[in-house]
């Protein structure tokens, strides 16, 4: 970063991260200027593990045999995955002994203990404010969001709670829009899966010169003179 002309550094409008410290620092020390996003991915990956691990404890309490772990160890992608349409047609279910959808299976998951329900649904409350709010909006709503975590007192969202007030700027940053979109890694983290896949399929490519230009390829669309 040293090399890249202070002038240039100064024009840098945004930069977005996850939620690594030496990442900010970084940032503050080379574009003074910019403004620091905290990618959105990140913040509901971190709300999802913490669901996950809300999901684990229960589990274990229950027989491997019984119809809460099944339905708990074989069922949990219905409390992350917003996009499956739960009002499927009824099949039958052996374990069930029953016909049931999957908007049944999901209550019946939820059944199971109120820290569960609890937490499902803060996790869907902030996946609709991150999803729906405008940037004014986000700043009214994220305090009684935060607090409803807190009041929740579902040792899991820790981590979940320590990134919203330790990170709050930043978050909030994300929901500006440039050019009426979100800022977010997204483009950045399709390149870097792109290299990992190609690094993996060819085991390495040992040869520095020949990767380089091989990443090169496979990542640019517009097309270039390899030197």
């Amino acid at each position: 970063l040293n090399n890249i002309p202070k002038e240039e550094r100064d024009n840098v409008k945004y930069v977005c991260i996850d939620m690594n410290l030496p990442y900010k620092q970084i940032i503050n020390v080379y574009f003074k200027k910019a403004i620091i996003c905290v990618d959105s991915f990140h913040v509901i990956n971190t709300l999802n593990e913490d669901l996950k691990k809300v999901r684990i404890r229960i589990m274990k309490r229950y027989d491997r045999d019984s119809q809460e772990y099944y339905l708990l160890k074989n069922f949990n992608y219905l409390l992350m995955n917003r996009t499956i349409n739960l009002d499927n047609k009824p099949k039958y279910n052996k374990k069930l002994n029953r016909y049931i959808n999957l908007n049944g299976i999901l209550e019946l998951i939820l059944s199971i203990d109120d820290d569960l329900r609890n937490a499902y649904n803060l996790k869907e409350t902030y996946t609709v404010f991150n999803r729906d709010s405008s940037y004014e909006e986000a700043k009214e709503k994220y305090d009684e969001i935060l607090n409803e975590f807190i009041k929740a007192d579902i040792k899991e969202f820790k981590d979940f709670i320590t990134a919203l007030k330790n990170w709050k700027t930043e978050i909030l940053n994300s929901f500006i829009r440039y050019k009426g979109r979100r800022i977010n890694n997204g483009v950045a983290e399709g390149i870097n899966s792109k290299i990992s896949s190609l690094l993996f399929n060819t085991r390495g490519i040992k040869n520095n010169r020949r990767r380089r230009k091989r990443i090169l390829y496979a990542v640019n669309k517009t097309g270039f003179k390899l030197k």
